[in-house]
């Protein structure tokens, strides 16, 4: 997983904490965090997928949404 999303990074021409730090956010719901890759065995596929899915649907509605 740790090498995936490094590559992903890469790929996008982009430091791997541009796309970790995000990543925390929506997993966590902070900034500050145990390891992200700690974070997501812990957590579990389904809870991880759950979290990501609504991260992105408040982005979609945006931030100032109801």
């Amino acid at each position: 997983m740790d090498q995936a999303l490094r590559e992903l990074a890469e790929e996008r021409g982009v430091a791997a904490g541009k796309i970790f730090q995000p990543l925390r956010v929506a997993l966590t719901g902070t900034s500050v965090s145990p390891g992200i890759f700690e974070v997501l065995v812990v957590m579990g596929r389904e809870l991880a997928l759950r979290r990501l899915d609504n991260a992105l649907r408040w982005l979609d509605r945006g931030p100032n949404a109801a």
